[in-house]
């Protein structure tokens, strides 16, 4: 699942063109996201967001609670990820976004997010592109698990 959640990060970046990206499993039995690959967080970043509950102000928590890709142009326009902006101005950030990745069910199972240093106004293209890297990854952790 490791080597999956690697492989998801390095080609949403790769798409995107985005400096930063991660992906998260959603432990629903534990209400819990779990950091499972990353690429260019510091260690203070990666500490703080390494497991927790979803509080509705990250994009990773709302796009699990929804089921929907969230999208912040600029996180400093977003009032809900305002306790978060500290910690994101230190890594490095200024927009993101938080595609949900889904069980055949339908289950939210985890979230691929990727960051960018600057605001960011995300084009169809990208936003088609990450749809189709979700459902590759989607697919992934479904044989994986199953």
């Amino acid at each position: 699942m490791v080597a999956i959640a690697h492989a998801a990060v390095a080609e949403a970046a790769r798409l995107t063109d985005s400096q930063f990206a991660n992906m998260q499993l959603y432990i629903g039995t534990q209400d819990t996201l779990l950091l499972l690959a990353y690429r260019n967080f510091d260690p203070a970043f990666i500490n703080r967001f390494a497991s927790f509950k979803p509080d509705g102000r990250t994009t990773c928590s709302r796009a699990v609670a929804s089921g929907q890709r969230v999208i912040l142009e600029d996180i400093e326009q977003d009032p809900p990820f305002a306790p978060h902006v500290p910690a994101a101005r230190a890594a490095g950030f200024r927009a993101l976004q938080s595609t949900p990745l889904k069980a055949p069910s339908g289950r939210t199972i985890g979230v691929i997010t990727t960051h960018f240093a600057t605001p960011h106004a995300f084009s169809n293209d990208e936003l088609e592109v990450l749809d189709a890297c979700g459902r590759r990854v989607s697919a992934d952790l479904a044989r994986a698990c199953g």
